[in-house]
């Protein structure tokens, strides 16, 4: 679960269950433990379109969006499994071959979601954090409100291209600054 804590309100967005995407939800009920970590006082929960904050994050060197399909398909073909020759055998090959292509193919399409919609929580961080005031981040697992803060981290969000990384831990407390 991701909270952001800012100085101005936020527009919410909504989680819409016929088209699932980034979202931001007014802070209530049960998170309000969560409350007192924040030097802010507009606090809101960040999700993604899974319904929570865990798909949130950016490690480019895994990105899988940078295979083509001619490369999907090599990689699949190439994969080592025992039941490669019952299934040549049975010539069931290739349709295992088209069904774990078509399923890598949707796992690139949730990693790119889940990419776009980081670009989105960061986007809105750079745009909440000013000269003039700070933004705030927390993550914890859900029911786990009222447990301590761990690490804290500040970082100059003019100095740091979040692009190629961004994860966020759990029981951590980011304050963004720009100076």
């Amino acid at each position: 679960m991701l909270f952001i804590g800012i100085k101005e309100k936020l527009e919410v967005i909504p989680f819409d269950q016929t088209r699932p995407d980034f979202y931001v939800e007014v802070f209530d009920g049960e998170f309000k433990p969560v409350a007192d970590k924040f030097e802010n006082k507009n606090i809101y929960f960040i999700g993604t379109s899974r319904g929570c904050s865990c798909d949130f994050g950016i490690e480019k060197d895994m990105k899988l969006q940078d295979f083509s399909e001619t490369e999907i398909e090599q990689k699949v073909r190439q994969e080592k499994s025992f039941l490669n020759p019952i299934r040549q055998f049975l010539g069931t090959q290739d349709k295992h071959i088209k069904e774990r292509i078509e399923k890598t193919k949707k796992i690139i399409e949730k990693e790119q979601s889940y990419f776009d919609q980081t670009l989105k929580l960061i986007g809105l961080l750079k745009s909440n954090t000013t000269d003039n005031s700070f933004t705030e981040l927390y993550c914890c697992w859900a029911g786990e409100y009222s447990e301590p803060i761990e690490k804290f981290k500040t970082i100059n969000i003019s100095q740091v291209k979040f692009e190629n990384h961004f994860e966020i831990e759990l029981r951590e407390k980011v304050k963004f600054i720009r100076q």
